[in-house]
């Protein structure tokens, strides 16, 4: 997970910025998010609920830009309201 200093370090390039919010951006969508879900078939629902949260949160926090978050801002309700139900 990312520590607060480690988000607010600038990218060294667009390239490593736009690579980074790739990769955060294919998990904090709803298909990123369940697929997620595939690998983790054994861990029990409160670890997998907690993981997840962390998960989705660390890559929320992580994306930088805004055209990003406007379009995945939808998504991450629907995400936070799956984790919700399941607390």
């Amino acid at each position: 997970m990312l520590t607060s200093s480690q988000r607010n370090i600038k990218p060294h390039s667009l390239e490593s910025e736009i690579y980074c919010n790739a990769d955060c951006y294919r998990f904090a969508s709803i298909k990123g998010f369940i697929g997620g879900l595939r690998f983790t078939r054994d861990t029990p629902l409160n670890d997998l609920i907690r993981l997840l949260e962390a998960k989705a949160n660390e890559k929320w926090n992580a994306l930088s830009l805004n055209i990003c978050k406007k379009e995945l801002k939808s998504e991450r309700k629907q995400i936070k309201q799956i984790i919700k139900t399941y607390k």
